[in-house]
């Protein structure tokens, strides 16, 4: 092309439009050449200085791309493209507040640049700030509903906010996909966000399709052994975490994750080598220090273990997370296995402090010990409640319906594990069926006024409602016994006894000190109910004022109620499963030992499937006087219930 005979400013749009056809086409050569040139004649052209600059970032050469920038921004500041494009060299070469500054600046101009807010969405989310990361990947899916990689990238940051339901919603909003790669990348993330709702059986099948669409997927392999470990199969975890070090030897996560799982299994050997392997690739890793330490609790190298865990714990934020608390349990496990009483707790402590730093920013709402308390005070006023009358649904109608109920960790997974040898019994382990009629009745004392005198047709539609959830969750109890086991349904009683007034409860009961002492311990998903166990006098006022619902309920609503002592079970198996099945109605034709196989149907996310299917030990009695001093704040609290229930208190 003669330049010369075209106009100065038709020159100039000539050489940039080619300039970005040959950039378009992956052409740099030539892109950088025809620049190259027009430079020589017009070496301030903003425009020319900005595209010379994106064929050396393309080409790899940052410093030159970034003195081309910034010689283009210098002859015209208000080029919001060329803010953006530094952004991403600087964020390429890890310099991230600057990249982020130069976003920031590319909107302020053009605040309709759907890309710059991706790029400042994506900066702030690499530096850990997501709530602001997810307003700019809101910001650019409202300006693009269609960009994928924006939605992606929220549904990653609402994880992060454990926001995982509006993590979901958003992927399954989603514009379809024919581009196979992407398509798996969203089945995968769908997968994580249905992980992080425990919802781990669902999320395996859709980790399956995404390597189906996709079988090099990044990550996919090491998220399914993370749930695998997660539901306690470490046999299956562990091959897992083999394939991802198989692929990528230095997978340091992976490899702390092995290291863990060698520790839990006994294999104390193969957890040093990892732990000590990783720990020289990365001497942060904080799993593998906690598998170390659990290395050195069993070969007894006390000061080595507990030294190493404090560093973790006072260690900095960016190394803490759920996984992190969770890990640290096994740790205080170790301790306690061999009678180190005060380090099993000050680690458990330890924990949960993690976890409310981690977790409040979700706290919100009224506590559920208020609540609990605001239904005992108004039961403690209000007039005894009538039956109504139980009309059941012929489509759904159970032969005997039962609530198995209690404060968590009080036996009712073993309660349910028994009932679940019958094969006339359908048994659900902790789905919330009662959820929305809770939000409707329980949530102030209008609510429970309005549920007193809900009129007959109404109970019924209510009644349905509970019905239907429990079909559409895959379980039919037409002509069986259902046995609902959620323990959360303790705060429901007046729900229960208005919507099923026939309806059998089985209520666990348990040393108040052992449950306060194993909920504290335990490790629970995030819900408004375990965040009590946070903290062990809020663990033990949420316990007290449980029972005393359970107390005012039992005075005024039209119950059916069999106490049941964990201990009793432990103690005298036989004669406490007839009473169980007396009252229920059934016959007990099983023996002490047929309930460790019906174990393996119970629901993997409980934190105490793993000890039913060890079947029945008596080592859980009375644990709490190893902890008695630790205990001692909350000992009056649970004083009065211990001597409710028939437990010496010392």
């Amino acid at each position: 092309m003669n330049v010369a005979a075209f106009p100065p400013e038709h020159a100039r749009k000539a050489i940039i439009s080619r300039a970005i056809a040959h950039l378009r086409s992956h052409e740099l050569a030539d892109a950088g050449s025809l620049l190259g040139h027009a430079l020589e004649t017009a070496p301030n052209d903003p425009a020319f200085l900005h595209l010379f600059g994106t064929v050396r970032r393309l080409e790899h050469r940052p410093v030159e791309a970034e003195e081309l920038y910034r010689r283009s921004l210098a002859n015209q500041n208000r080029q919001p493209h060329v803010h953006r494009d530094l952004g991403k060299l600087l964020a390429s070469l890890g310099r991230i507040d600057e990249a982020i500054c130069e976003f920031q600046e590319a909107l302020c101009s053009n605040p309709n640049d759907d890309d710059a807010h991706l790029c400042l969405a994506t900066g702030l989310a690499r530096q850990g700030e997501a709530s602001r990361a997810e307003a700019s990947y809101r910001n650019a899916l409202r300006l693009k509903p269609e960009h994928i990689v924006a939605r992606l990238g929220l549904a990653e940051t609402l994880c992060k906010l454990r926001r995982a339901r509006e993590a979901e919603l958003s992927l399954l909003s989603a514009p379809p996909v024919r581009e196979p790669a992407i398509a798996a990348m969203l089945t995968y993330r769908l997968g994580l966000a249905l992980a992080q709702q425990a919802k781990f059986l669902q999320a395996l099948t859709l980790f399956d399709r995404a390597q189906a669409q996709m079988p090099d997927i990044p990550g996919v392999e090491f998220s399914r052994g993370e749930i695998f470990q997660q539901m306690g199969l470490w046999e299956k975890a562990a091959p897992c975490f083999r394939k991802v070090l198989a692929r990528q030897p230095n997978h340091s996560n992976a490899a702390a994750c092995l290291a863990l799982i060698s520790a839990l299994t006994g294999d104390f050997a193969e957890a040093r080598e990892l732990a000590l392997h990783t720990l020289a690739r990365d001497k942060t890793q904080p799993i593998a220090h906690i598998a170390m330490a659990i290395v050195e609790i069993e070969a007894a190298e006390i000061g080595s273990a507990v030294e190493r865990l404090r560093e973790l714990f006072e260690g900095p934020a960016s190394l803490k997370s759920e996984g992190v608390a969770v890990a640290a349990g096994f740790a205080s496990d170790a301790f306690d296995r061999h009678g180190r009483y005060a380090e099993a707790f000050a680690v458990a402590r330890a924990s949960k402090i993690m976890l409310r730093e981690l977790w409040l920013e979700q706290e919100c709402g009224k506590r559920v010990t208020d609540s609990a308390r605001e239904q005992t005070n108004y039961f403690q006023k209000s007039s005894i409640w009538t039956a109504g009358r139980h009309q059941e649904f012929a489509s759904a109608a159970p032969t005997e319906h039962v609530f198995v109920l209690g404060f968590l960790r009080s036996g009712t997974t073993l309660l349910e594990t028994i009932l679940a040898t019958d094969p006339d019994v359908v048994h659900v382990d902790e789905i919330d069926f009662l959820g929305a009629a809770a939000d409707a009745f329980l949530a102030d004392m209008d609510g429970l006024d309005r549920l007193s005198q809900l009129p007959e047709n109404e109970v019924a539609l209510w009644r349905e409602n509970y019905w239907k959830a429990v079909r559409e969750a895959g379980f039919s109890a037409e002509q069986k016994i259902f046995v609902d086991k959620m323990p959360i349904n303790s705060l429901r009683l007046p729900l229960i006894a208005r919507l099923f007034p026939t309806a059998k409860i089985v209520f666990a009961i348990r040393d108040p000190r052992d449950v306060v002492l194993s909920c504290f311990r335990r490790h629970f998903d995030p819900t408004p109910y375990s965040r009590e166990f946070l903290d062990l006098e809020d663990c033990a006022r949420l316990y007290a004022a449980t029972m005393s619902l359970a107390d005012a309920c039992r005075q005024k609503l039209p119950l059916q109620i069999l106490e049941l002592r964990y201990e009793d079970l432990i103690g005298n198996f036989t004669d406490t499963v007839h009473s169980l099945c007396r009252f229920i109605g059934v016959a007990w034709s099983g023996s002490k030992d047929d309930f460790q196989q019906a174990a393996g149907s119970i629901d993997l996310r409980s934190a105490s499937a793993r000890q039913v299917r060890r079947g029945l030990y008596g080592g859980a009695v009375g644990h709490w006087r190893h902890y008695r001093q630790d205990l001692a704040p909350v000992l009056p609290i649970l004083a009065p219930w211990a001597t409710r229930f028939g437990y010496p208190v010392e």
